[in-house]
């Protein structure tokens, strides 16, 4: 099912994400305040020497009538190499 032990990781984060907005949009409905999540676009934010990929996604909504764009928070994953290990921060 998944290739790399960390997709079910970002899986399981994206989905928790996406059941934060969900909820917040609820919640804004429930007081009245008009909520509509136009789009939810991944987007590579770096790549790293050492095989990591730092990811994140932007979600684009409309709250009483004016458009945001929310950025996700960052994360990454490392595909597992032979080889030293370089840090990075």
């Amino acid at each position: 099912m998944f290739v790399n032990p960390w997709q079910f990781c970002v899986a399981i984060v994206l989905m928790i994400w996406g059941t934060y907005f969900i909820t917040y949009r609820f919640w804004c409905r429930r007081k009245g305040i008009s909520v509509e999540i136009l789009s939810v676009k991944p987007r590579i934010i770096k790549e790293l020497p050492n095989f990591t990929v730092i990811y994140g996604y932007d979600v684009k909504y409309l709250l009483n009538g004016v458009e945001y764009t929310a950025q996700s928070l960052e994360f990454y994953i490392t595909v597992l190499v032979p080889g030293p290990m370089i840090p990075y921060s």
